[in-house]
């Protein structure tokens, strides 16, 4: 849909759709965020079960090579995801680009990952302990 709408297949080129296509941006921003492993998507549970399994068994420089290697996509993902979103929006008639309209700015995505660290602070224990107790009934971690 947003090739439809842009006219391009370039990411370089779709900018500023929060601020000139919030129909498209918000269903971008929420897959992203589901890709990305935000909770309560199902990719977040995988990746702490995966790590949990993997430092209970003993693979901590796996786990760590690994986590290294996801917050490395995660980076890319969510920098092409704020470009396209909130970027300065390159349609000006004289083609220059035009300065960030969006009402929400760059600080958005900084203030969304600030709550979302502060969320998982309170709630890494009870889930680490839940997926425990889940790995051990279904025989994963003896």
């Amino acid at each position: 849909r947003i090739l439809a709408a842009e006219g391009t297949s370039s990411i370089a080129d779709v900018r500023g759709l929060l601020v000139r296509r919030p129909g498209l941006a918000v269903p971008w921003l929420v897959a992203m965020a589901a890709i990305l492993g935000f909770p309560p998507f199902s990719i977040f549970f995988s990746i702490v079960a995966i790590v949990l399994a993997g430092w209970a068994a003993g693979m901590g420089i796996t786990v760590g090579i690994a986590l290294f290697l996801v917050l490395i996509i995660f980076s890319a993902l969510v920098r092409t995801t704020v470009m396209m979103t909130l970027g300065p929006d390159h349609t000006d008639p004289d083609g220059s680009a035009v300065p960030d309209r969006s009402a929400h700015g760059l600080g958005l995505p900084l203030a969304l990952a600030l709550a979302t660290a502060a969320t998982l602070a309170f709630l890494s224990e009870p889930i680490g302990t839940i997926l425990i107790h889940a790995a051990e009934v279904l025989g994963g971690i003896h």
